[in-house]
């Protein structure tokens, strides 16, 4: 079997497994994103569409493992848009949790317009250009007719999403347009990537690659899709071991809240009893003054006739006692 002409383990960063993986649909590219830069080894790189960073950071860690002399400016609103979302500053606050300390000697994280951040670069400077901002057609149209004056002769371009023809999604059609009288490739899959000599200068070390084609080039699509499938299922298994460990740490939580539970509980069965107990005893001496009452009662009953008697007696005697002074006056004995 004769040697491919293209082989992509002749450009071995390709397989180095990517520090940032955060968006589904462009970390199946990232695997070629990183070859690519080795490849193409860029004076400028510019993204345009930066949003979570998956692409940026892998171009960043590429150009970072290989000590290049590049300079990125990855540039976006972080705002969003109808296809990506809306969304405030914390997109960009943890963006720059993975940027700044690895990337900030060589990139820029540029919040702005690309209108505005294509009139800071001059033209012909940019060597890999990815597009991938708002993808309807006009959209992406201007972004391309915007900084195709900004790319070097031999630059290399980047379409995301070409796979995608639902809702609004234009980038296909463009890609259609630009890539018929140029070198080209194109991944079917993580939604499309198209990649573009974009000068009139094909770079050398992407000759034998744009010249891919039949079985020669279906294995190299193979080849990428299983490294980036990989990619995807790391940051799957990553999320559900994230996942998992969570669960373990609610489940704990929960086994500490059920024994606190349990323990109040218990304090409260402890209170309960005590409240019968006093509420007996409430009882128990209630029932007794009842009783006191009712004897006191009986006793002032009592005291009031012995009283009602004594004064009787005291009475009749007091009469026995006077009846002969009475009789010696002349009165009623």
């Amino acid at each position: 079997m004769p040697p491919m002409p293209f082989n992509p383990l002749d450009h071995p960063l390709c397989l180095e497994p990517p520090r940032h993986v955060n968006a589904i649909s462009w970390q199946e590219h990232i695997p070629f994103g990183m070859a690519l830069v080795q490849m193409v080894r860029p004076k400028a790189l510019v993204e345009l569409g930066v949003h979570t960073g998956d692409s940026y950071l892998a171009f960043c860690q590429a150009v970072s493992e290989l000590g290049l002399d590049t300079a990125c400016y990855g540039v976006d609103t972080w705002r969003g848009d109808e296809h990506a979302g809306f969304f405030g500053d914390e997109v960009l606050a943890e963006l720059r949790k993975h940027h700044d300390a690895r990337y900030g000697t060589f990139s820029r994280l540029v919040q702005s317009t690309f209108d505005e951040a294509a009139r800071h670069l001059p033209d012909g400077s940019v060597s890999l250009l990815h597009i991938d901002g708002l993808h309807t057609y006009a959209a992406v149209k201007h972004d391309w007719e915007t900084w195709k004056p900004k790319l070097a002769p031999s630059a290399v371009a980047l379409f995301h999403d070409v796979n995608v023809r639902e809702r609004d999604f234009g980038v296909w059609k463009l890609w259609d347009e630009i890539k018929a009288d140029r070198p080209h490739f194109e991944f079917q899959h993580g939604h499309g990537l198209g990649v573009l000599a974009a000068g009139p200068e094909t770079p050398p070390a992407l000759k034998d690659f744009f010249d891919l084609r039949g079985d020669a080039a279906a294995k190299v699509r193979a080849f990428f899709f299983a490294l980036g499938n990989r990619v995807t299922l790391q940051a799957k298994a990553e999320k559900l071991e994230e996942t998992q460990r969570r669960v373990l740490e609610y489940d704990h939580e929960c086994r500490l809240r059920d024994a606190r539970i349990r323990e109040q509980e218990a304090k409260l069965l402890e209170y309960d009893s005590a409240v019968r107990d006093r509420n007996a005893t409430i009882q128990r001496l209630g029932d007794e003054a009842a009783q006191l009452r009712a004897r006191l009662h009986d006793d002032e009953v009592e005291l009031a006739r012995a009283r009602s008697q004594l004064a009787g007696r005291s009475y009749r005697i007091c009469r026995a006692i006077t009846a002969p002074w009475r009789l010696l006056r002349g009165g009623r004995p």
